[in-house]
């Protein structure tokens, strides 16, 4: 039997919102991999090309998504998919603190 997922997407419009940091695309892509070990997830797939991670940990996954808006500044944003009794919001919320541990918020 399927389990029934919600879906919250980080947007300009939810909060949380988009994520603005004032590091290049490597060094964002370097903070998702190291955030995403401290939070327990494992980085099932990577797509250099259109800037994308999948991330695992459970029944909860989240895609990263990567916008270079200059050399010196990256944006992402979430789509976290998860069982109907876990909040997509607070695993959005918990990813992007431990993203400001190792990348330099805007």
């Amino acid at each position: 039997m399927f389990e029934k997922l919600t879906r919250f997407e980080t947007s300009d419009q939810t909060t949380p919102g988009t994520a603005y940091y004032r590091n290049t695309y490597d060094q964002v892509k370097a903070a998702v991999y190291a955030a995403a070990k401290e939070m327990g997830m494992e980085v099932k797939s990577h797509n250099n090309d259109h800037k994308e991670f999948l991330l695992k940990r459970n029944s909860v996954e989240v895609i990263v998504t990567a916008f270079s808006m200059t050399i010196m500044e990256t944006a992402i944003d979430l789509v976290v998919m998860t069982p109907v009794l876990t909040s997509g919001k607070k695993i959005a919320e918990q990813f992007f603190s431990t993203m400001k541990k190792h990348a330099q918020p805007k």
